[in-house]
């Protein structure tokens, strides 16, 4: 067995290559490692081309025309050993152009070779082939590889000798959901919900990296990398809502479907992620009119790394655990609500090698809850509310952030091959209380009524306003409870 490897150039968008860049505009490299039989050798065209006064390609003939007679005499000496036996194979693999024709590098297999020492010319002839028909076991590695590591033999290996290579393919997370202010209502019942989340979105980049290994064309080894670079997520949603039912109400939105970009080595890969946002939210039962805000930032360590193994399947990952950061819940009237607003960003990863296909993806989805229930006291409500309002909404919030993976089959039919939990946090927020509503003008009277309208101890909450006790009163007796679109019971 005998060990080539080929350095393949993505480089920028110029159609004569045909062969897609970064968002930059910056070359990517990829490193194919490619095992042949004793019989058979591979040369790379690009690597002399310099030597070469002309090629001509036919899909049964090459014609390599030489500049000087010491390299046709040295290219003569070296391939040879093609005509030696009927079975020696070399694989002769035109640069991009080298034909005049190809737009894009294409493999030839050579098993009889002409010497033309007046001319200066090697005549091949030759079979023009598929990558995929010609390497039976192969080493692929594009942009940032796992490290290796001692009990992962699947881990992609760094080819330190050729550190001048090595580039990133980069993905840009840099995108604000400009989400415009949204309006539901349902017919069924008094109510309306106004959604509006000009604070959402995410920020950074991820380098990606893509790996596969086969041995007699089966797959081997198959992983894709991700390493975040500055990556967060903020998700500051605004609710307004209005109705009076015991139900629950909940909607999804898709909020865009962005194709990153493409990296291609046309007849050996393509790979294409791309990343979908979504947002979604359930509120009930709901009680009053108010406006309900919060917000929770969410952010990657720059030195975690994920590695997700296709074939096992697995996830193998470190520093991956989200940094949570949430904001106090803002309540501005008197409602009782139950709110939950979750947002979803997944990067969906699919790659076509040689007749190999792969898909996965990674989603990171932070969530944001509140309980909201209404008191009334005679004494105040809440015991941090200096002006002692007589109502008041206790916030009992809630936060967390999930990260899966899931990998799928390449066509996308079926069910998914895995899912994978890579972080479930909850984060413990202490529960706050919001006033409204008059003041108590004598402080020292303790009668109160909770959300039931029930008096729990003193009957001189006379002295509070008739208009504001019939208006308890109301709120909580004028209840619906119906059948619609987008509830559950």
């Amino acid at each position: 067995m005998s060990r080539t490897i080929l350095i393949l150039n993505l480089k920028g968008r110029i159609p004569s290559i045909g062969l897609v860049s970064s968002q930059d505009g910056q070359p990517t490299f990829a490193e194919f490692a490619v095992e042949t039989d004793d019989d058979t050798s591979v040369v790379s065209m690009e690597r002399f081309r310099y030597l070469l006064k002309s090629v001509r390609c036919t899909n049964t003939s090459l014609a390599v025309n030489f500049k000087s007679q010491k390299s046709f005499d040295y290219i003569k000496h070296s391939w040879k050993w093609v005509n030696a036996i009927e079975r020696n194979t070399l694989i002769v693999v035109a640069g991009t152009g080298q034909c005049g024709w190809n737009t894009h590098r294409v493999p030839f297999a050579a098993s009889k070779i002409e010497f033309d020492d007046h001319t200066k010319t090697a005549k091949l002839q030759v079979r023009r082939s598929e990558w995929k028909d010609i390497f039976h076991s192969f080493e692929l590695s594009v942009g940032r590889v796992a490290k290796e590591e001692a009990h992962d033999t699947c881990v992609a290996p760094q080819h330190t000798k050729r550190k001048e290579h090595e580039k990133t393919l980069t993905m840009s997370f840099d995108h604000p959901w400009n989400l415009p202010q949204k309006d539901f209502s349902t017919p069924e019942d008094p109510f309306s919900l106004t959604l509006s989340c000009d604070q959402c979105g995410t920020k950074g980049s991820f380098e990606l990296g893509f790996y596969l290994r086969t041995k007699k064309h089966i797959p081997k080894a198959a992983t894709f990398t991700l390493t975040p670079h500055g990556v967060s997520a903020r998700l500051g949603p605004k609710l307004t809502l209005s109705g009076d039912f015991t139900e629950e109400y909940s909607q999804q939105l898709d909020l865009a479907e962005i194709p990153i970009y493409g990296y291609s080595i046309p007849g050996i890969l393509d790979l294409g992620p791309q990343i979908v946002f979504s947002l979604g939210f359930s509120v009930g039962p709901v009680s009053g009119s108010a406006s309900v805000s919060s917000g929770i930032d969410i952010s990657l360590l720059d030195s975690a790394e994920l590695k997700i193994d296709l074939l096992s399947p697995h996830v193998v990952h470190s520093g991956w655990t989200p940094q949570v950061r949430a904001e106090p819940v803002q309540v501005d009237a008197r409602i009782e609500a139950g709110v939950n607003i979750h947002a979803k960003a997944a990067i969906q990863l699919a790659a076509e090698t040689l007749g190999h296909g792969f898909a996965a993806g990674v989603n990171l989805k932070p969530v944001l809850g509140a309980t909201l229930s209404l008191s009334e006291s005679t004494a105040g409500v809440c015991e941090d509310d200096e002006k002692h309002h007589v109502f008041g909404v206790s916030v009992a919030p809630s936060a967390g952030v999930s990260l899966n993976a899931e990998i799928t089959r390449a066509s996308g039919k079926g069910n998914p091959l895995a899912k994978l939990t890579i972080a479930d946090l909850n984060e413990a927020l202490p529960e706050t209380c919001i006033g409204f509503g008059p003041v108590v003008a004598n402080s020292s009277l303790p009668a109160k009524r909770d959300s039931s309208g029930m008096a729990s101890s003193q009957s001189d909450a006379d002295s509070l306003s008739t208009a504001s006790s019939s208006d308890a009163h109301h709120r909580h007796h004028r209840r619906h409870h119906h059948h619609h679109h987008g509830r559950r019971h």
